[in-house]
């Protein structure tokens, strides 16, 4: 059996088993296809005033309708991306049953890089598809109408990878913290900030906006719903769609490589608590 075919063989069994455990939250998923438009709504009617009040045709690159899109794709790049590692690496290393992937020939890292392809795919179809449509019909299929299909298509794959190392790095906490919790949900009060899902980036002042340009947090969601509906720029700095998936990449890749060593050290620790 070829290396590709096994490869193919283990994303098929452990995403299928995400999936199967994860039907438990199926009504998670689609109580999310009534919340996320009355959201949305809210959100329209926000916009809307904030837009006649200033008296101004746009906002940080934005007019009504491209906001109101970006806003719809950066709520369900969050369903597509989100990720239940790090509570699940945190009770694992809890309860001492994290040993069980230590047995395993396959790392716990890419392990749970397979197990999110199925729960997203879950997601992807009791709340992206559905809220999608209720959506369309709401404001208009004009909403999800795609500037650069390419370039976002591969803004969603960096931002599932980048976001699933975030999430590990943030599990990885429990390793050297008895009470991780504080800073988990700090991270979580604060990433839909970070991310650009409650905001567009580009409406902060410029000094904000040069230092989101050089973190990771805005490829989950501020890349890929600004390459959905226009051109990036951020802090002052215009870029084409292949130079920003390029540099996304590159964050990517220095993610993964602090991850990996992280992971060494921390497993380290675990195996040495446990002797």
């Amino acid at each position: 059996m070829s290396f590709v075919h096994r490869q193919v063989r283990l994303l098929r069994t452990v995403a299928t088993l995400s999936f199967q455990s994860n039907l438990a939250y199926r009504f998670d998923a689609l109580l999310a296809s009534v919340t996320s438009p009355l959201y949305l709504l809210a959100q329209s009617v926000v916009w809307r005033e904030v837009f006649r009040v200033s008296g101004r045709a746009t906002l940080g690159g934005f007019d009504f309708s491209t906001m109101l899109s970006y806003l719809a794709v950066s709520y369900l790049m969050n369903a597509l991306t989100g990720d239940r590692v790090t509570e699940n690496l945190k009770t694992e290393i809890r309860d001492g049953s994290f040993i069980v992937h230590l047995l395993r020939p396959l790392s716990f890292v890419y392990f749970g890089f397979l197990a999110k392809l199925g729960d997203r795919f879950m997601a992807l179809i009791l709340e992206v598809v559905p809220v999608t449509l209720v959506v369309g019909m709401l404001f208009g299929f004009d909403v999800f109408r795609c500037r650069n299909v390419p370039a976002f298509a591969a803004a969603i794959v960096i931002a599932f990878v980048i976001s699933y190392l975030i999430a590990l790095l943030l599990g990885m906490l429990s390793f050297w913290l008895v009470r991780p919790d504080g800073v988990i949900l700090i991270y979580a009060i604060s990433s839909r900030f970070l991310h650009g899902g409650w905001l567009p980036l580009s409406i902060f002042p410029g000094g904000v906006q040069k230092v989101f340009l050089f973190l990771p947090f805005q490829f989950i969601a501020f890349v890929p719903a600004r390459l959905f509906t226009g051109e990036y720029e951020l802090g002052g700095v215009a870029l084409a769609p292949g130079t920003v998936l390029l540099y996304g990449l590159a964050q990517a890749a220095l993610l993964l490589a602090v991850t990996l060593v992280l992971w060494r050290f921390s497993v380290r620790r675990f195996c040495g608590e446990g002797t």
